[in-house]
């Protein structure tokens, strides 16, 4: 997984290593501000190098390899390995029998998957299925007549289709709701039983003002 300038071209061409990414943790800073790798014709810059662990498969068994000085891009999906960075340390690829080897023994088995090479391969795993219940809640008409700030009676006669979990236990409505009523009469006529009684002599009732009354801008209270 080498990510230096010199190799920066062929990297892309080369080996997969899938959704392994570097432990923050085994970053060693020690890198050049101008490190970079080319995708395409974008420069991609390089944040940091250390050394990250594969577990690949060797047949049937685990194989623990280590790639040292392993160039670290945020950006990058996957982890990339430098096939030229292989061959320098005797190991080469067949991609007829899928491995690595080194002087005919091999060092680990490949993955094939959608025309890539991978050492390490994880899977996503499949979306669980999402499953919801509806509380159903029976009540009278008039009871959701008042749950719903005391709609029309179309309103609420509507409510079981419009509405998943409404049902009635009587659909019934009363013709009168005192509430409905008060709050929606034009005019309200007051029948008190004991009204003020009317006088005609000067000042029958004086009411006072106690509030102070300070002066205004023009000095007028």
């Amino acid at each position: 997984m080498q990510h230096d300038s010199e190799y920066a071209s062929p990297i892309l061409r080369e080996l997969r290593l899938g959704t392994k990414t570097l432990n923050v943790s085994d970053v060693i800073v020690d890198y050049r501000p101008d490190d970079f790798v080319i995708c395409g014709n974008t420069r991609v810059p390089i944040k940091s190098f250390g050394n990250v662990t594969v577990n690949a498969r060797n047949g049937k068994k685990s194989k623990v390899i280590t790639l040292r000085d392993v160039a670290y891009v945020p950006s990058f999906i996957g982890n990339l390995v430098s096939i030229a960075k292989y061959n320098e340390k005797g190991v080469h690829m067949d991609t007829k029998s899928l491995r690595l080897y080194k002087d005919n023994t091999t060092v680990c088995v490949l993955v094939p998957s959608k025309g890539q090479f991978f050492l390490e391969l994880h899977q996503a795993e499949s979306l669980s299925a999402i499953t919801s219940a509806t509380t159903i809640r029976s009540l009278p008409a008039e009871q959701w007549h008042r749950v719903f700030a005391h709609a029309n009676h179309h309103a609420i006669k509507a409510l079981p289709i419009a509405i998943t979990g409404v049902e009635f236990t009587n659909d019934i409505m009363s013709t009168h709701c005192d509430v409905c009523a008060r709050t929606k009469a034009y005019q309200l006529i007051v029948r008190d039983s004991s009204p003020e009684e009317d006088r005609n002599e000067l000042f029958f009732r004086v009411s006072s003002d106690l509030i102070q009354m300070t002066p205004a801008y023009n000095q007028h209270e």
